[in-house]
C-alpha cells in the first residue's frame, strides 16, 4: 500500500502495516480527553502524554518545555509559578515591577540607615569577564566571548562585608551564588537618608560655629575701639 492515501474510511480494527503515510482531514481517537496532545509513541502508535493539554487559550505541560530557537508570546501576560533562570541578557521596553503592596506585608522592621550606609561603603564594585563551561562536559572553564562589559559585586563579599547577605545573596542547587541587585534600592534609599541626616547635622554645627565666630569678632571689634581709652595701642595692618 506504499504511496496510497486512505480517505473517507472507517477503520474499526486491523492494522495499516506497510503504509508509508495516511492522508486524512481528521483522525478521531475516542479514548482521549478533549485538549489532549497526541504524539507518536513506541512503534509509532498514537498516544497522549498525561497532563499535556493544548487549546486555543492555554498550553499546559506537566514537565519542562524546551524551545530550541526561541519562545514568543504574541500578546497577553505570561505567568510563572516558580523561578526563572536566564543565562543571557534580559531586555524589555517596560519597567521591571516588584509586588510591594502594604496590605500584603507584615512584621515590618525599619532598616537601620547607618547599617545600610556601612553595607554600601564596604562593598567593592568590579568590572569583570564571565567564566563559562568549555565545550567538553567537565572541561575547564573559559572566558565568555560575549561583548558585554560586566559590572557588579562579588556575592561572597556581599555575604562577608554586610549584614544583609541573607536578603541579597541566593544560592542554587549547584552552589552557585547570585546577587539580588534590585534589593539594593531600599538600602540605597536608607543610606541616602543617613547621608542627608549627617549633612544636616554638619550644616547645623557649621551655622552654630559661624554664630560663635561672629560673636567673637564683635567682641574683638569692641576691644579694638576701646584700645585708645585704655592705653592699648592698635598695631597698624600688615602690608
Amino acid at each position: 500500500a506504499a504511496g496510497h492515501a486512505v480517505r473517507d474510511a472507517h477503520l474499526e480494527g486491523g492494522s495499516a502495516a506497510g503504509l508509508e503515510f495516511v492522508a486524512a482531514e481528521a483522525v478521531l481517537v475516542t479514548a482521549l480527553d478533549a485538549g489532549s496532545v497526541v504524539v507518536a509513541g513506541a512503534g509509532g502508535a498514537l498516544e497522549a502524554v498525561p497532563g499535556l493539554v493544548a487549546s486555543t487559550e492555554v498550553l499546559a505541560a506537566p514537565g519542562r518545555v524546551s524551545a530550541a530557537t526561541g519562545l514568543e508570546v504574541a500578546s497577553g501576560d505570561t505567568f510563572l509559578g516558580g523561578g526563572l533562570v536566564v543565562s543571557g541578557t534580559v531586555m524589555g521596553s517596560g519597567p521591571y515591577v516588584d509586588s510591594s503592596d502594604a496590605r500584603k506585608k507584615t512584621n515590618l522592621r525599619r532598616v537601620d540607615p547607618t547599617e545600610a550606609l556601612d553595607a554600601l561603603a564596604n562593598l567593592t564594585a568590579y568590572r569583570y569577564d564571565v567564566l563559562v563551561p568549555g565545550d567538553d562536559d567537565g572541561g575547564p572553564v573559559v572566558v565568555s566571548d560575549d561583548d558585554d562589559e560586566h559590572l557588579g559585586f562579588l556575592a561572597q563579599e556581599v555575604e562577608a562585608r554586610t549584614r544583609f547577605g541573607r536578603e541579597l545573596v541566593k544560592e542554587n542547587a549547584a552552589g552557585d551564588k547570585y546577587v539580588a541587585y534590585a534589593r539594593f534600592a531600599p538600602l540605597a534609599a536608607a543610606a541616602i537618608a543617613q547621608l542627608r541626616a549627617d549633612r544636616d547635622a554638619l550644616l547645623a554645627a557649621n551655622a552654630a560655629l559661624e554664630r560663635r565666630l561672629e560673636a567673637v569678632l564683635r567682641r574683638v571689634d569692641a576691644l579694638e575701639q576701646a584700645a585708645p581709652i585704655s592705653g592699648i595701642t592698635k598695631e597698624p595692618p600688615l602690608g
